[in-house]
């Protein structure tokens, strides 16, 4: 599949070679009606001009003066205007004598009405004319209908059309390579992120660092953190599964030594009352040995952990809690702070999340406390759960979390919540911390990935 530059980099020279030709296009369309519409004003005024220089004489004949034409290129033969006076019946009145085209048949049309065509020259080329049909007054009062036409030579404008155009996309087109070239340079900055994460991980899988660098840009951040939360997962149950194995090796090392010196004994034939006793030992061993795959696969089974679970929401579990505890524990009073708002959620499968918030929760009622207060920090994913009792001992927070250390042992218990806390928690990527709360009492900071 190509890369994710390259498909940008594709996609962004498509779209920007659309709009240069839209643009393109709707530029030398308008500057070609503009000029068009300037021809059409300039032949509008040489119509009004050669009305000016027309007159009727007393027998009724329409005359034109030469020396009063509002162009003098009428006057001078093979220039790029061209005039004339036609009847509605075809006759021409006059025409001037800078003819150099050969003009299609004009149509009549109504009085009044102007004419602008467009229409291929001799050369080639094209030829404008204008045209209108009038009524002119005669002496005796009749009125003359009188078609007035004129016609330009387009070469020259289609000579400064054509250069404008050249111009035109000759600009837009360095215009594009520049705007390309830019985002070419944008493209490589903004995915830079993207290549550094590459690297790291590329680095990960040789063994070179652990984890990726969660320093990142703002919208990579969910995918660093569920990426090391795979890691640290997976290195985790890695590490698990391998301290069960040892667990068990050494569990079966045992029964499989007993089993071995009954099957090494020798001497004489084994009596009948040897037989019974060889095997009921193999017996028991085998018992044993099924006993502890049986406790030691249902130990992996509770350890197994999903990294990339579904988010849940902490304010249901934490409410179910802070109502069932004080039926327990009565004279512990619960309370949620606000801070705690229904959008808070963590990546961490939800029996777990009870697991965890449940030991805490109770581990807190528990230890002296008449006031357990749970909050949260949302943006970091932190939440913390205070009491008033009497706190930890500094001497023994970082005992505490090692399986069966208990810091009251007045109280009934096996000193495992906190621990198993601790190791849910870190299976997923997370950690626990423990410290002194405002009140005075103990303060549980759970920090998620």
């Amino acid at each position: 599949m190509p890369s994710i530059h390259r498909r940008l980099f594709l996609g962004t020279a498509a779209l920007l070679a659309a709009v240069i030709l839209v643009i393109g296009t709707t530029v030398n369309y308008s500057v070609h009606k503009r000029a068009e519409s300037a021809l059409e004003a300039r032949l509008q005024g040489l119509v009004y001009g050669l009305l000016g220089a027309t007159d009727v004489t007393d027998d009724n004949r329409l005359i034109v003066n030469e020396s009063e034409l509002p162009d003098p290129q009428l006057s001078s033969p093979g220039n790029e205007l061209f005039a004339e006076l036609i009847g509605n019946l075809g006759d021409t009145y006059w025409q001037s004598v800078s003819r150099t085209h050969t003009i299609p048949p004009t149509p009549y049309s109504r009085i009044g009405d102007w004419r602008f065509t467009r229409f291929p020259g001799d050369d080639g080329g094209h030829v404008y004319q204008l045209q209108i049909t009038i009524l002119w007054e005669l002496v005796n009062g009749d009125q003359l209908p009188l078609i007035v036409h004129v016609v330009s030579d387009g070469a020259a404008l289609d000579k400064q059309l054509s250069s404008f155009r050249r111009t035109l996309w000759s600009s837009l087109a360095a215009v594009a390579i520049a705007l390309l070239l830019v985002q070419a340079w944008i493209l490589a900055r903004a995915l830079a992120p993207l290549n550094i994460i590459r690297q790291e991980l590329h680095e990960i899988e040789q063994g070179q660092r652990t984890t990726l660098n969660e320093s990142v840009a703002l919208e990579l951040e969910p995918l660093a953190n569920s990426v090391n939360t795979l890691v640290m997962s997976e290195r985790n149950r890695h590490t698990e599964f391998r301290h069960l194995m040892d667990d068990l090796a050494h569990t079966l090392k045992t029964p499989l030594t007993v089993l071995s010196n009954v099957a090494e004994q020798n001497g004489d034939p084994a009596s009948a009352e040897d037989l019974i006793t060889n095997r009921r030992i193999v017996g028991e061993q085998c018992v044993q040995m099924q006993a502890s795959l049986q406790h030691y696969l249902k130990r992996a089974a509770g350890r197994t952990t999903q990294a990339l679970v579904s988010p849940v929401t902490v304010l249901p579990i934490v409410r179910r809690l802070a109502t069932s505890l004080p039926k327990v524990h009565r004279n512990v009073t619960i309370t949620i702070d606000p801070s705690i708002q229904g959008t808070l959620q963590v990546r961490i499968a939800e029996a777990d999340l009870y697991e965890i918030l449940g030991n805490l929760m109770d581990n807190a009622c528990k230890y002296g406390a008449t006031v357990v207060v749970v909050s949260a920090d949302e943006p970091r994913r932190q939440v913390f759960i205070d009491d008033n009792g009497r706190g930890f001992a500094d001497s023994t927070m970082d005992q505490l979390i090692h399986r069966g250390v208990r810091a009251d042992t007045q109280v009934s218990g096996q000193g495992l919540g906190l621990t198993a806390s601790v190791d849910r928690i870190t299976a997923y990527g997370g950690s626990l911390a423990m410290g002194k709360s405002d009140t005075g009492g103990a303060r549980v900071v759970l920090d998620f990935p």
